[in-house]
Order: C-alpha cells, then structure tokens, then sequence
C-alpha cells in the first residue's frame, strides 16, 4: 500500500485549526455576555412597569372620574404615603408616589371648592439601587375637601 500526501490531517494543522477556533469564539465571547446583560437589565424594568402599572391600577380603582367623586386631595396624599412605604414583594425594589401640579411642584392641596373637582399628576417611580427603573404617570380626579 502507498501513501499519499492528502491521506489525512497533520497535528500542525490541527492545531492552527483549534487556534482558529479560539480567536474566533474570543471575538464572539464579548456579544454573548452583553446579550445576556441586557437580558436581566429587561426582565427587572419589565418587573418593574409591572409593579407600576399594577399600583396605578389600585390608585384609580380607588378615585373613579366623576364630577361628585367624594374622595379627596388629602385621602389622596395619604393614600400616595402607605403606597410608597408598602414593600415592593419582598424584593430590593423601592417604590416612590407623589402627586404633582403640572408645573412639578410636589402637590400642595389648594383650599376651597372652587378648585374642586380637579385631576392631579400623579407619579410612580419603581427604582433599585442604580436608578430608577419605571416611571408611571397618571391623572387621578379629586373631589373638595370637607
């Protein structure tokens, strides 16, 4: 039996093949780890709108839009309060409500009927420990205070 030159693979050539390979995995490797980073950095925003979305939900449950609503500026702020102390399920998460006049001062509720009904801003800020991650803003309709 002869032997010819194209019989097989050298060790040399396997090992410039395996050099190859790990250039080209090492080009590929920094894409794959930022994937996988911005993965979790959506799955805790997606929580996130999830939980603000979901306290927006209790909050306008609670004030229906109505010309006679009979829940106030102040039931409000108090309700925006136990909001904001509650704990976001058990996790590191914090949560932030505050009401505010349109120009972005911090809600001061004005006296007298006369400004009554009244829509507030309302803002919910779910954060963690690098910044905010959900922001929500609704309009929650208030009634005069009695």
């Amino acid at each position: 039996m002869s032997r010819r030159a194209d019989d097989g693979l050298s060790l040399v050539e396997v090992i410039i093949a395996m050099f190859l390979l790990a250039l080209l995995s090492l080009a590929v490797l920094p894409l794959l780890i930022g994937g996988v980073s911005l993965s979790v950095t959506n799955r805790d925003v997606a929580a996130a709108t999830a939980i603000a979305n979901d306290r927006v939900a209790a909050l306008r449950l609670g004030y229906p839009i109505a010309a006679a609503t009979t829940r106030t500026c102040t039931s409000l702020t108090g309700d925006l309060s136990a909001m904001a102390a509650s704990n976001v399920n058990g996790s590191t998460l914090s949560l932030r409500a505050a009401p505010v006049i349109d120009s972005g001062e911090t809600l001061a509720c004005p006296p007298g009927a006369a400004k009554y009904p009244r829509a507030v801003l309302v803002t919910v800020v779910v954060a963690d420990a690098d910044g905010t991650l959900a922001e929500v803003r609704t309009r929650i309709t208030v009634g005069a205070e009695k």
